[in-house]
């Protein structure tokens, strides 16, 4: 369960919520693997994956939901309107909600019993299942976005007290400091529902050439503790955390290089992860598996849904490329 949102001066977007769980060793074998939540010591299994499937209908590209089983088989079309993407299994994996342009949806994990539940964008799910996390942005640089906790069952919402370190743009280097930004983007709600982690981008030209440079902060809910975390570049996107919460999976690209892309993560304090995949063409959506053992992401070079362990290793083609036909936002269902 993630996300992928994004605003005018950010980098590309990438979306996440999933499990709260403590991740058992690499086991070897098929993409269906298990491990034992530390709280409940329920097993989590990998369920079916949910993507957005993009292709030309009626002389425009239209978007729709599906899911497939890890291994390929069982492709299912769950919504028709061409117009819905974003898809976020709920921590039960008995519901999705999704996007349509401009609101939040709602259905059944076989896409029945589908209905609006708010306007804005979705960020993920809180890990009871009764709440979903809605961000609304602003029209203009440098404003705060705002942050609205939508409960599924009685429609009710709560504006979230978070004040980020945004002026009115667009900024101009040189820069001081960290303390200024004039975009945001990218968040991604913690497994636990606690924190926030989200984008906040600037212009610079300090590196010998000019691209949006961002850098990843994390913020509690009630807006406290917010902290910046040691890594600033350009063109990289988080995507999901780690099923026990303690790393963050991003995307990068070198921007000089074609199809030169990357998918790591890295842990609260900054240093590296246990995700090393160098994959060529990656889009930027990845997501981790509820079992925290591999990722599924899109191939921008062949527009193939991929699964791969965190090593890199044993990648394979979930569903193939197809001409014409593009996928992404990929998010892997939980199983108890």
């Amino acid at each position: 369960m993630k996300t992928r949102t994004i605003s005018t001066l950010c980098v590309m977007a990438v979306a996440a919520g999933a499990l709260s769980a403590s991740v058992a060793g690499p086991a070897a074998g098929s993409a269906t693997g298990t491990v034992a939540t530390s709280a409940s010591r329920a097993v989590v299994t990998n369920g079916r994956i949910a993507y957005t499937k993009s292709w030309p209908v009626d002389g425009k590209q239209g978007t729709d939901i599906f899911s497939v089983r890890p291994d390929g088989t069982g492709d299912k079309r769950l919504t028709t309107s061409h117009d819905a993407s974003n898809a976020m299994w709920s921590p039960s994996g008995s519901r999705i909600a999704f996007e349509r342009p401009g609101s939040v949806w709602l259905m059944n994990s076989d896409g029945s019993h589908k209905r609006v539940l708010t306007d804005g964008e979705l960020v993920g799910w809180m890990p009871t299942g009764g709440r979903v996390l809605v961000v609304r942005w602003p029209g203009g640089h440098g404003e705060d976005p705002a942050f609205l906790l939508h409960s599924t069952g009685t429609g009710t919402e709560e504006q979230l007290p978070i004040d980020l370190p945004l002026v009115p743009g667009p900024l101009e280097p040189p820069y001081d400091d960290y303390s200024e930004w004039d975009g945001a983007g990218s968040p991604v709600l913690s497994p636990d529902g606690e924190h926030l982690a989200i984008m906040l981008s600037r212009y610079d030209d300090d590196y010998g050439y000019g691209y949006f440079f961002s850098s990843v902060f994390t913020v509690r809910l009630d807006g406290t503790e917010l902290t910046r975390l040691p890594r600033y570049a350009s063109n990289w996107a988080i995507s999901d955390w780690s099923p026990n919460g303690n790393q963050l999976l991003y995307w990068g690209e070198e921007p000089r290089g074609y199809c030169a892309s990357w998918v790591k993560s890295f842990r609260l304090d900054g240093s590296a992860g246990s995700v090393d995949v160098q994959k060529h063409c990656a889009k930027p959506d990845p997501a981790w598996s509820p079992d925290g053992r591999r990722i599924v992401f899109a191939s921008g070079r062949s527009d193939s849904l991929q699964i791969v362990r965190k090593d890199g290793t044993h990648n394979k083609n979930v569903i193939p490329q197809q001409r014409g036909v593009y996928r992404g936002h990929p998010d892997w269902r939980p199983s108890r």
